[in-house]
């Protein structure tokens, strides 16, 4: 109960800095979700930059804040049953810390692990990498039908992993796990062609989040998606799910056959390879639209409802359209991260609507403890048998998604 007052007395003392202009002091005044720079002071000489941010976490990634994008080297990939087959890829995670410095990927320890099978790779004497199986279509057309989660039914996604697919490979020749997926499809020539700035993207051959792509400069240029971790907002790159609703919502490869009996209990720990994602269904200020101006509301919005009704603005654009889910820890923060997530469907409670409490959830610890108070609750897997409480429990739905950059 204190905790609740502790949290009650935050929130009034916010409320009573709105002033007439419907602004709220001491917080800062942002025009669509999230501020691109810190609004702290200056950082001692000693401070590490990696934990305070803004921190770029691909040494191989160039990233545009401005337009929400990230451009990767682009590797060249075959079939070993039909090496006349290329596949492209990026790398941005691997199980191996001399190999993330090495990539300028991040380093992943735990990848791998509990995912279910993956594919592999090895590499032939003139450096051509062959992957036993796993290939893309890219030719179905992106569709989100329904205006609410998890009543999609009849959306498609715009990727299909086929074969086994899944992002995650196993090079043989370095015996370590690599974040690997597949971005386009098609021969050298044909994709060359896009390297025109000029040219359109056809998206029947590439990844629905490919901005760009030029084989011959061995680069790709890729849609961001923004989130949370531990309070820090977070650039992320979303490539593959295991639901195809998830997949047409984050415009990521839908792959199946991933959840297998050791998944079923590795939800999240140190020696496993998924970490937790939230994703709020439905948030925001729970006042008066007379007390408080569009752009604090914006300030305090968040919610899967709410970007999916988005999503047919025809005034959003792609690069701020955000859930803004909470994730669990990115590199610089936990010792076991994974760019493989189980995704929790969390909702505010009657009691968190009565007490006016609802606001935007920034990190895992405030969820379990708001969970506990009873002003958070699950998507309806788990009820306390005593209290009847729903209690918060993942879904089966995993996400592939690699952190890119900490703004602050």
């Amino acid at each position: 109960m204190q905790q609740l007052l502790t949290c009650l007395l935050l929130c009034a003392s916010v409320f009573a800095q709105i002033d007439q202009s419907g602004f709220v002091a001491g917080l800062p005044i942002i025009s669509d979700q999230i501020p691109f720079t810190s609004v702290g002071g200056a950082h001692s000489s000693g401070a590490n930059p990696a934990l305070l941010g803004p921190v770029s976490l691909l040494s191989s990634a160039t990233v545009n804040l401005e337009q929400g994008t990230v451009t990767l080297p682009l590797y060249q990939g075959f079939l070993l049953d039909n090496p006349l087959e290329s596949v492209w890829y990026i790398l941005t995670d691997v199980s191996d810390q001399t190999l993330a410095h090495t990539f300028g990927i991040n380093f992943a320890p735990q990848l791998g692990v509990g995912i279910g099978a993956t594919r592999t790779a090895t590499t032939d004497t003139l450096g051509r990498v062959f992957f036993s199986g796993g290939t893309v279509d890219f030719t179905p057309s992106i569709s989100v039908v329904g205006n609410a989660w998890p009543f999609l039914n009849g959306s498609t996604s715009g990727s299909i992993g086929f074969n086994g697919y899944n992002p995650v490979a196993f090079f043989q020749n370095f015996g370590k796990f690599f974040n690997a997926p597949i971005v386009a499809s098609g021969n050298v020539n044909s994709l060359n062609l896009f390297c025109n700035p000029n040219a359109q993207i056809d998206y029947s051959v590439v990844h629905d989040r490919v901005v760009s792509i030029c084989p011959q400069d061995r680069t790709v240029t890729l849609r961001m998606y923004l989130g949370f971790s531990e309070g820090k907002p977070t650039w992320m790159l979303p490539m593959a799910s295991t639901s195809e609703s998830y997949a047409a919502l984050y415009e990521a490869t839908w792959f199946q056959s991933v959840l297998n009996e050791t998944t079923e209990v590795c939800t999240s720990g140190l020696l496993c390879g998924i970490n937790n994602m939230f994703e709020v269904q439905t948030n925001g200020l729970n006042v008066s639209q007379t007390l408080v101006s569009p752009q604090i509301q914006r300030y305090f919005s968040q919610g899967l409802n709410t970007y999916i009704q988005s999503l047919s603005n025809p005034t959003a654009t792609q690069s701020t359209l955000s859930s803004l889910p909470v994730f669990s820890g990115i590199p610089t923060q936990i010792i076991n991260y994974s760019p493989m997530w189980r995704v929790w469907f969390i909702d505010w409670t009657s009691e968190a609507e009565n007490f006016g409490v609802i606001s935007r959830l920034t990190n895992e610890v405030d969820i379990f403890s708001l969970n506990s108070l009873g002003l958070l609750m699950g998507s309806g897997q788990l009820v306390d048998r005593i209290t009847g409480q729903v209690l918060l429990a993942p879904s089966d739905v995993l996400l592939d998604a690699s952190a890119i950059y900490r703004i602050y």
